[in-house]
């Protein structure tokens, strides 16, 4: 049985229906700084802190609206490593606040902290976008939330692992991608997209940034 439980909705105004795509990418969750070395101090609670804090911000705007779904791309650096030994994917040694497990274990129950409210404003689509300092966790991230949402009819999960990702809202076609794809193999596989008519394509490279 799936450990999710039932969330209550927000009444949201009426009028023209509207999606949302948020996403907390470049999060780097088990990242630690000193700030007697360098700007500023870093952990994973400051990293928690600031992603309760600005989705709250954010939602304390989106309530005036008539949200009718919510699109999370996860991955894109949640995750601050993705080794035992404390490294990026490739193997760049980096400074963490806790073990590697830890960061894994942690970091999933706060992905699912944040999921949960965001089912307060509308149902929700996760999909993936797996990043260069966490390419494996994003993909074991995917593969998590959609075993603990199997059974939660407002969460939809896409388990595909394709490096890039694209879903439809209305008129308009949108993609994530995996870092470090080269952008001529992008427009190249974009091309080869059927696009309906009169569609406008919006490519989703950060939190709220559109190209």
């Amino acid at each position: 049985v799936s450990q999710s439980r039932y969330i209550a909705k927000l009444k949201l105004p009426e009028g023209d229906p509207h999606s949302l795509v948020i996403s907390p990418f470049d999060l780097h969750y088990g990242k630690y700084s000193w700030s007697g070395e360098v700007r500023e101090a870093y952990s994973r609670q400051t990293a928690k802190d600031l992603l309760m804090t600005k989705t709250a911000e954010i939602l304390a705007d989106v309530i005036h609206y008539n949200v009718e779904k919510i699109v999370v791309p996860v991955g894109s650096d949640f995750f601050h490593v993705d080794t035992l030994g404390g490294t990026t994917t490739k193997g760049t040694p980096q400074d963490c606040d806790g073990t590697f497990i830890q960061i894994m274990v942690e970091g999933q129950q706060l992905m699912v902290e944040f999921i949960d409210t965001l089912r307060q404003i509308a149902p929700v689509e996760i999909l993936l976008t797996a990043g260069n300092h966490d390419f494996k966790l994003s993909h074991v991230l995917l593969q998590y939330l959609g075993a603990y949402y199997r059974n939660c009819t407002d969460v939809n999960v896409i388990r595909c692992h394709k490096f890039r990702q694209y879903f439809e809202y209305g008129e308009n076609l949108l993609m994530t991608k995996t870092a470090e794809i080269l952008a001529d193999v992008i427009h190249y596989n974009v091309e080869k997209i059927v696009v309906p008519v009169g569609s406008d394509f919006f490519h989703v490279d950060t939190l709220g940034g559109t190209t």
